[in-house]
């Protein structure tokens, strides 16, 4: 597992930046939509449910990004410790994420 550490650092990236861009996806329109509701309302109210919605949602967005960062790590520890390919990630190209180190 030492030598693959860049794959972990890869796979964590990845994960993060389609998380990062799902969100941004999500939140932003939300956001946007909340604050001209609330200023076509002119109602506080509003904007403090559209607020509380946005970080509720960010703080979904996270755990699940953790969540999956967690499973492709578990993943690449299975495989470069034991060679095995979990069936979830049969078809992926796990085999081909480590490179042999030539001398």
């Amino acid at each position: 597992m030492k030598k693959a550490w860049g794959e972990s650092l890869v796979s964590n990236a990845g994960v993060g930046l389609v998380t990062f861009l799902m969100t941004i996806l999500i939140i932003v329109p939300l956001a946007i939509a909340a604050f001209l509701l609330a200023a076509q309302t002119q109602s506080i109210a509003v904007l403090i449910a559209g607020v509380g919605t946005v970080l509720v949602l960010m703080v979904l967005a996270g755990l699940i990004g953790s969540a999956l960062n967690s499973i492709a790590l578990c993943a690449l520890y299975l495989y470069a410790t034991e060679g095995k390919v979990p069936q979830a990630f049969a078809n992926t190209g796990l085999q081909h994420a480590f490179a042999t180190k030539k001398k």
